[in-house]
């Protein structure tokens, strides 16, 4: 689930750059300045407790720039997080996140996914009681299981679909449709196979506790 939880966030910006185009993803790489700016400010508050080196003076000044650049280029706007979607992406009451790029992307009814695929990522109180992987309600799971594979298969089949659709953009011939027929319908089985198995893996695991 938390390998799907990145593929959503691929899909997200893979959507948004092919509605928009080279612009947008022209501010997508550029974004990369404030991301180092923001690397950088963090590397100064602990590498000397850290026993680690102080950053070439230089290499620092270099990042400066670009991140200066990148400021005066695309607008204070382009700070956030996810700036390099400013101006394509309404804001939200904080500003962009991934709310806005998933509403912006058409991919707001996967958000309660997201957070369930968050909850063992993050060290919040929920995930010391809930794994996908166990049968019933208590207990701890250790190492791996066949349990709980639905919601990671059935988004990834629907994630991997609407990536691959993306890729083929408009470069369609009759091979690649008939590819692309063939995925949407594997996309629409897969879940319901998903959903046999579990519903098996349950019976079983009800009839021999």
């Amino acid at each position: 689930m938390a390998r799907w939880r990145t593929l959503h966030e691929i899909g997200i910006v893979m959507v948004l750059m092919r509605e928009h185009g080279e612009q947008l993803a022209e501010r997508y790489i550029a974004h990369r300045a404030v991301e180092a700016k923001a690397g950088m400010d963090q590397y100064a508050l602990c590498y000397e407790r850290l026993g680690y080196e102080e950053l070439d003076q230089s290499e620092c000044r270099e990042i400066e720039d670009a991140y200066e650049h990148a400021i005066n280029t695309y607008g204070k706007d382009f700070r956030g997080p996810y700036g390099w979607a400013a101006g394509f992406v309404n804001k939200g009451p904080r500003g962009i996140g991934l709310a806005e790029l998933e509403a912006a992307a058409g991919r707001s009814l996967m958000a309660s996914h997201y957070r369930l695929a968050s909850y063992n990522v993050h060290a919040g109180p929920h995930a010391l009681f809930f794994r996908l992987g166990l049968m019933g309600e208590e207990g701890l799971l250790a190492g791996a299981s066949n349990a709980g594979l639905t919601e990671p298969g059935q988004n990834t089949a629907i994630t991997f679909t609407l990536i691959s659709v993306q890729l083929v953009g408009d470069c369609i011939n009759f091979d690649r449709l008939v590819v692309m027929k063939i995925m949407l319908k594997l996309r629409n089985e897969i879940p319901l196979a998903f959903a046999r198995a579990d519903r098996k893996l349950q019976a079983d695991h009800a009839r021999y506790s």
